[in-house]
């Protein structure tokens, strides 16, 4: 397992060797983080576990509140909202968050599930609409306030308008 990191550099992604074991990170062999170490954990000997299935991340694990771990489901063969092989579900300690996916891979719609203490799970709905060309062309909050852009007339032209 070797240790990297990644330069930015005039807009390209260039993987550099780190041959330090200080940073508090380990990687498996594709270059995903499987442990973090904090300071903090670092006095305690415990680690921030990662796990992936073919590359995906699927699971963030933490030492000492479990409660807060958080997991990733990938929609299947048969999912619907064009979610095969894209992020379907986010659970963590907070509630759910739910993914739906346009023709393209555009995020359509969110369906974030709160879940507050001695109350009710609250529920909220963001929504985005795009045009043929897969530009987005309005967005609609949870409270159902909408925000409409407006598209330039010619095709090199910046945004120009925004109402709502």
């Amino acid at each position: 397992m070797g240790k990297f990191c990644i330069l930015i550099k005039m807009g390209l992604l260039k993987k550099l060797a780190i041959y330090t074991t200080s940073n508090g990170f380990t990687y498996d062999a594709l270059g995903n983080v499987v442990t973090k170490q904090t300071a903090n954990l670092k006095k305690e000997g415990k680690t921030i576990n990662y796990e992936y299935d073919y590359g995906r991340l699927t699971a963030i694990n933490y030492p000492d509140h479990p409660e807060n771990n958080v997991k990733y489901h990938y929609g299947g063969i048969n999912s619907s909202y064009n979610r095969i092989g894209r992020l379907m579900l986010r659970e963590d300690g907070s509630g759910a968050i739910e993914y739906y996916y346009g023709k393209m891979g555009e995020v359509l719609k969110t369906v974030r599930m709160l879940i507050v203490p001695n109350q009710a799970v609250a529920t909220y709905v963001t929504q985005w609409k795009y045009d043929s060309h897969n530009r987005l062309l309005e967005m609609i909050y949870p409270d159902e306030e909408k925000v409409t852009l407006s598209l330039p007339q010619h095709p090199f032209s910046p945004l120009f308008a925004c109402a709502g």
